[in-house]
């Protein structure tokens, strides 16, 4: 993880794929994983426990498009590969 910059009461940082799914599985064992009451949640995390599951889906929605990004990327890149063997071997 890198920070950025700092702006406002901002941090823009730069995480990882590996980073990302690291915080998503420690938003998902606090909202499903430990049994807590919404009152308890509020006062031990700092926030509730539906602004939690709501984290935790953006995470989880923006490991996914990294996923599907990489994967396009691959998908591309080998097409670009198989592109360039049949153009080398027309010569």
């Amino acid at each position: 993880m890198h920070l950025i910059d700092i702006q406002d009461s901002h941090g823009h940082l730069k995480l990882s794929l590996d980073e990302l799914i690291t915080l998503s599985n420690i938003v998902n064992e606090l909202c499903y994983g430990i049994g807590m009451s919404d009152a308890d949640f509020q006062v031990r995390i700092g926030a509730s426990s539906s602004e939690a599951v709501d984290l935790l889906t953006q995470l989880v929605e923006l490991i996914d498009k990294i996923e599907a990004h990489e994967k396009d990327n691959s998908a591309q890149n080998a097409g670009d590969s198989v592109l360039s063997l049949r153009k080398r071997r027309q010569h």
